[in-house]
């Protein structure tokens, strides 16, 4: 589902403390302007159908979608902490494998 020309129309709903997220390709509008929703549909006619059991599910959505908004307006810290928390996490592996490995050989080695 690609958003960004208005056709995707998102509309919440509740059932049974069960929320979702329902998208509907609709004729264009202006992104963000919030339609009225007069006309009938039914889930059948959603394409994604997003649903949550707890709102901290609702939440972590959230924070991904700031996330890809900030990669996208180029204000996202990218990638430097990861990068090095990926080389330490990668060096901390290496030195254990080497460490599991020497262990290994001295006891086959007797």
């Amino acid at each position: 589902m690609e958003f960004g020309t208005g056709d995707i129309r998102m509309t919440g709903a509740l059932s049974s403390d069960i929320g979702a997220l329902c998208c509907i390709t609709q004729k264009p509008h202006e992104i963000g302007e919030r339609v009225p929703v007069e006309d009938g549909w039914n889930t059948d006619q959603a394409e994604v159908i997003m649903t949550f059991t707890r709102t901290e599910s609702v939440d972590a959505l959230i924070a991904e979608l700031q996330d890809v908004k900030a990669m996208m307006n180029g204000s996202y810290p990218f990638e430097k902490e990861r990068i090095r928390e990926h080389i330490r996490a990668i060096a901390e592996r290496d030195v254990y494998k080497s460490m599991y490995m020497d262990l290994l050989e001295r006891k086959m080695n007797g």
